[in-house]
């Protein structure tokens, strides 16, 4: 008997994480559009850029998606972007991600605690790293063309299945339509 009660608990707990595992997301973000060094050294958020990304944190909101963390990388617009995702998305836990900083970071550190996660997370980094992430999880290869483009506020939704990344959808600012 006892051994049976295991065998179903066990049984349950593989296909609870089959399930969590086919449903995992992570949302690959480029910044908004951001202002020149000459008008901001920080280079935070133009208002457009901040209208824009709000915009599609808007429409995510409007089609459900909630994500669990938001990680972001040390720039303040890449800061800006996820405070502004956050909001909407009802993430309370946003953390800055030294990994997500520019493009001589490898992306096999975040890869490797990609491994670790099972709740939909959120990244918001900068170019070539966003794109160098997303072709490592779908393709196996960051050093070769990027297979998607990263615009300012652009999306990259990637859903965990049968142990791979398959791009589920892609978003650009431009693309979120009008209320």
């Amino acid at each position: 008997m006892l051994l049976s009660i295991l065998f179903v608990y066990v049984n349950l707990q593989t296909q609870k994480n089959l399930l969590h595992s086919i449903t995992m997301k992570i949302y690959c973000v480029r910044h908004g559009e951001a202002e020149s060094a000459e008008v901001d050294p920080e280079r935070g958020l133009t208002e457009s850029g901040r209208l824009e990304v709000l915009r599609e944190a808007e429409y995510l909101e409007k089609c459900g998606v909630k994500v669990a963390h938001i990680l972001h990388s040390t720039k303040k617009r890449a800061q800006q972007t996820a405070e502004i995702f956050a909001a909407s998305l009802a993430s309370d836990q946003i953390t800055e991600c030294e990994s997500l900083l520019n493009e001589e970071n490898a992306v096999e550190p975040m890869l490797e605690m990609i491994e670790t996660w099972t709740d939909d997370t959120m990244l918001v980094g900068h170019l070539p790293f966003m794109p160098k992430l997303v072709s490592s999880l779908v393709v196996g290869d960051s050093q070769n063309y990027p297979i998607v483009n990263f615009p300012p506020g652009g999306i990259v939704c990637l859903n965990h299945c049968d142990r791979r990344w398959v791009i589920q959808w892609i978003l650009q600012p431009a693309l979120v339509p009008a209320e």
